[in-house]
């Protein structure tokens, strides 16, 4: 069982998924803690490349609002959730940095695994953070998070 366990969003259906995947993991009493790193984007602002999204961008404050409302949705299953969103971070190093400093026993992710040349051309984050952390991993694919809805 898992006291404290992250869960990264990349703001698709099957992340989210995550969460039914493990709860019968998370210890009672225990805490879920949802957030989502932005893409960082490289953009032209007065002749100088700025990298990052930020809270006045569009896609920083939807960023700073989703995890919130996944939160919302599953409070009834785990009262103990929280959620934060970290802006400035290259993905990979914001996930493993933020389950260092949060302490957490479980890091839970989903994989697009994909296949082919999609999987040389976009690196998996997944499978980068499980290279730099030292957490306990989950790392859950498509087939296993759609055969957990059909099932329940």
């Amino acid at each position: 069982m898992y006291k404290r366990v992250l869960i990264p969003l990349d703001g698709s259906k099957d992340s989210e998924g995550v969460f039914r995947m493990i709860r019968d993991e998370i210890a009672p009493g225990g805490e879920v803690i949802l957030m989502q790193v932005p893409p960082m984007e490289t953009k032209n602002i007065d002749g100088k490349r700025v990298s990052g999204a930020t809270q006045e961008d569009e896609a920083g404050v939807e960023a700073m609002r989703y995890p919130g409302t996944i939160a919302d949705r599953i409070r009834s299953d785990i009262p103990n959730v929280r959620y934060d969103t970290m802006m400035s971070h290259p993905i990979v190093e914001g996930i493993v940095d933020f389950a260092r400093k949060e302490q957490v026993d479980l890091i839970a992710m989903y994989t697009h695994d994909r296949k082919g040349i999609a999987k040389f051309v976009q690196r998996s984050v997944a499978k980068e953070v499980s290279k730099q952390t030292r957490r306990d991993m989950k790392i859950f694919k498509p087939q296993e998070i759609l055969s957990n809805f059909e099932a329940g």
